[in-house]
């Protein structure tokens, strides 16, 4: 399982944030700095936890879709979790997502990133906007490979990305949220899932 790839130091972001939402708007002074002295009011509490609650709503689509098909991925709660905190249902929604990415890889089809990348660029998409769109193909066929109880590939990737150790969870949030909505909306994904 991917989790352990943020376990160590990269959950600062979504941990100040939390940490903000969690204490009704106190923080420790310089909690977004690092230097942590004394409790101070810290006025954006409510739009760290609005900000939090969009990005965990917004992956919805996508992780509903992964856990239709692999139901495992997603993750009991531990004892004693606090799972009211939003920060955290937000990690863990993250790591269900990308182990659910992991299990459906030999179930990509290479040609979809083709075709995904090709249909992408004639839209006129920008870069990140066609990689986007291609994660999202790639994820949606497997899903339907998967459901319609294809035989794996013999390609460990099958062209699904895979996260590297040391990426930024905020940074993978906002990446999986666009992927998340080209998976419910995007016309090149529709088309594709089609076949």
């Amino acid at each position: 399982m991917i989790g352990s790839a943020w376990a160590t130091g990269t959950l600062a972001y979504l941990t100040d944030a939390a940490t903000i939402a969690d204490t009704g708007g106190w923080a420790p002074a310089g909690a977004m700095d690092g230097a942590a002295s004394a409790w101070e009011p810290r006025p954006g509490r409510w739009l760290c936890t609005r900000h939090l609650t969009r990005s965990y709503r917004q992956l919805q689509p996508l992780w509903q879709a992964l856990c239709a098909v692999i139901p495992e991925i997603a993750l009991p709660p531990e004892p004693g979790t606090n799972l009211d905190r939003i920060g955290f249902k937000l990690y863990r929604r993250v790591i269900e997502i990308r182990d659910g990415q992991l299990m459906l890889r030999a179930y990509a089809n290479a040609s979809v990133t083709r075709s995904a990348e090709f249909q992408a660029r004639l839209s006129g998409l920008r870069e990140e906007e066609r990689a986007v769109t291609v994660e999202a193909a790639l994820l949606a066929t497997a899903i339907n490979a998967k459901t319609a109880g294809a035989t794996p590939g013999d390609d460990e990737t099958g062209g699904l990305p895979v996260v590297e150790p040391g990426y930024d969870l905020a940074h993978e949030v906002d990446w999986l949220v666009q992927v998340s909505r080209a998976f419910a909306r995007s016309p090149i994904v529709r088309q594709l899932r089609r076949g």
